[in-house]
Formats: C-alpha cells, structure tokens, sequence
C-alpha cells in the first residue's frame, strides 16, 4: 500500500508521519503528485486558519477533484501557491480545500505535537515523498 511520507528536518530530529492517500477520492490529484515527489522545502506555520501548515510544492496541473472542508489529519492542496496544507487541531475554516491523504487517528497527538512546532522553529525542512508500506 503507498502512503505520503512527510519527513520534518527539526534541529533536535526528525519528525516522520505518514498519511493514507484518498486514491478514492483525489485519483488525479495523487498521480499528478506521484509525478513530482519527493521534494523538499522550509514548511511555514499558518496562522490564518489556526493549527495549519504550509508548504510549497512544484507547480503541476490538475483538475479539482475532492473539496471540502478539513479535518485534523487532513492534508490537501491549495492551488493559489501552489501549496500543501495541513491541519492538526479542529480549526473553523474559510473554505474548502482538495483533500488528498489524511494522517491516521492513532497518530494525531504526536502529529499535533510536532507540526505545531512549525510556528515555534519556522524554516524547518519538510521532505515529500510516497513510499510503499505494509498494511
């Protein structure tokens, strides 16, 4: 099975999460990432939405596909950017977004932990990737 594999370069270590992918709901979106993985850049804290972080991707195109409103764990891509987002706590969004993978419930405390140090340490590396795992 592939996952999204973000890997965070903090100065005390690396943060590692992987996130199931909606090949259900995003199928174009996920292969056009497929496309372009991995590749790394600082992710940024955003403060607009709250618990939310951002990071720039290669420009690709696609079609929209799975728009609506996120949950914690929920990673999608803003367009205007282009851009991932990533939530980590219930936020009250402004809008819908193209949601794509999601992180597992199981692991949404440590996620949320490590991820909202990205308003603490901002810059930190962020390495995209899509990686076969065993179920």
């Amino acid at each position: 099975m592939k996952k999204l594999k973000l890997t965070v370069a903090f100065e005390d270590g690396d943060y590692v999460v992987f996130a199931k992918l909606h090949y259900d709901r995003a199928p174009n979106l996920i292969a056009a990432i497929e496309k372009v993985v991995p590749f790394s850049n600082p992710v940024r804290h955003a403060r607009i939405c709250e618990s939310e972080w951002m990071l720039s991707t290669p420009y690709f195109a696609v079609e929209d596909e799975n728009f609506s409103y996120p949950d914690p764990g929920d990673i999608s891509l803003h367009r205007a950017g282009p851009h991932f987002c990533g939530w980590y706590e219930r936020i009250s969004p402004i809008g819908t977004t193209d949601i794509f993978a999601s992180v597992a419930p199981e692991d949404l405390e440590e996620y949320r932990k490590k991820m909202g140090r990205t308003w603490e340490h901002p810059g930190a590396k962020m390495t995209v990737d899509i990686v076969e795992v065993e179920a």
